[in-house]
């Protein structure tokens, strides 16, 4: 969604105006896809959406709604859109002001700041000491989550190889849809989960994907192969029912 970036206003001396164009500009453009001008209530746009700056750090509003000034000073709003997951990892503090415009009237003033809106592209660490134990149609997985930019883990499962796929930044998965090959069998913030239902003598590969509240995914921690085992009582065939004196030897009973 778009996000509200700067607060600007223009009052005329006397009479009326118009602002025909204005320019924007703005520090750590590149986290930036696309920038428009509203009203103070966000109701009426003004000039035309721009999605690429005129210059390094520069966008150049015109065209569509120009901004009426009267004698009476109105605020105005800057407004941004933030690129996609596409974005290159890191973080990206934006800022932009009014820097120019274009009107009939002298000029004067100048909006001299803007809040700071941080574009987090920013995967947290892997979690660590990841192992496995296998047991009885299960495998039970123990890891240590990252301490920053940490909201939760999501866990891939793969049979007969290690787990090569990985989550798309941005995505949220749920337990049992697939990534290519693997499914996702654990979503959540704890530190230990068993994976039950398995089969004995397969192996199973995991992959640990830690991931922040913006869902960039760290590159994952893998482990395996790990094999469920287990011994089964069942049921033989019994001898037929007898009846012996006391003190008879030892009798075969089941």
């Amino acid at each position: 969604a778009d996000q509200y970036l700067d607060q600007f206003t223009f009052v005329a001396s006397s009479g009326s105006d118009s602002v025909t164009a204005l320019t924007v500009t703005t520090a750590n453009t590149a986290a930036i896809a696309s920038m428009e001008i509203w009203d103070n209530t966000k109701s009426t746009q003004y000039f035309s959406t721009v999605s690429d700056p005129g210059g390094d750090d520069t966008w150049d509003f015109s065209g569509g709604t120009a901004i009426p000034v009267t004698i009476s000073s109105t605020p105005f709003r800057v407004y941004f859109t933030a690129k996609d997951h596409s974005l290159a990892a890191g973080t990206y503090a934006v800022t932009g002001t009014v820097t120019s415009f274009t009107c009939t009237n002298a000029q004067a003033g100048t909006d001299t700041d803007s809040a700071t809106i941080t574009v987090d592209n920013s995967p947290p660490d892997d979690v660590s000491g990841v192992t496995g134990t296998p047991g009885d149609e299960q495998v039970e997985l123990n890891w240590t989550n990252p301490v920053a930019d940490f909201y939760q883990v999501m866990i891939l499962r793969k049979i007969d190889s290690e787990v090569g796929d990985a989550p798309t930044d941005g995505e949220e998965y749920e337990v049992n849809d697939t990534i290519d090959s693997s499914t996702v069998c654990y979503v959540g913030s704890l530190k230990t989960f068993t994976d039950t239902g398995l089969t004995n003598g397969t192996d199973y590969y995991y992959k640990i994907f830690a991931y922040d509240t913006y869902i960039n995914y760290a590159s994952g921690a893998g482990t395996g192969p790990h094999t469920p085992t287990g011994t089964t009582l069942g049921h033989g065939a019994d001898p037929g029912a007898s009846t012996v004196a006391p003190g008879s030897a030892d009798q075969y009973l089941d």
